[in-house]
């Protein structure tokens, strides 16, 4: 049964995928800030311009890592069933009624 409410992960992906650059932005200028440098208008605009560019591919990131923790699980599972030994014919007795 399909449940309506969003699972964790869907959460965490919502959440890095609308707040994934907003924050990219906020730790680079905290960042640039905390190491000395003067933040200026022109360096502030061009940082955002050039995140502006970024926000796309950096919304397929989430998306990436699921990708990849599901490729993991099914690896296991595969590996898993590689491994197993193999079912013998003459432990299956079938019945004929």
């Amino acid at each position: 049964m399909l449940s309506l409410l969003p699972s964790p992960a869907q959460g965490i992906f919502g959440l890095l995928l609308f707040y994934g650059p907003v924050a990219v932005a906020l730790f680079t200028f905290g960042s640039f800030a905390i190491a000395g440098q003067t933040l200026t208008p022109a360096k502030a605009y061009t940082a955002l311009a050039l995140f502006s560019l970024l926000r796309f591919p950096m919304s397929f990131l989430p998306m990436l890592v699921t990708m990849i923790v599901n490729a993991l699980v099914a690896i296991k599972r595969i590996q898993g069933f590689l491994i197993r030994d193999e079912a013998s014919l003459e432990k299956v007795r079938v019945r004929v009624c």
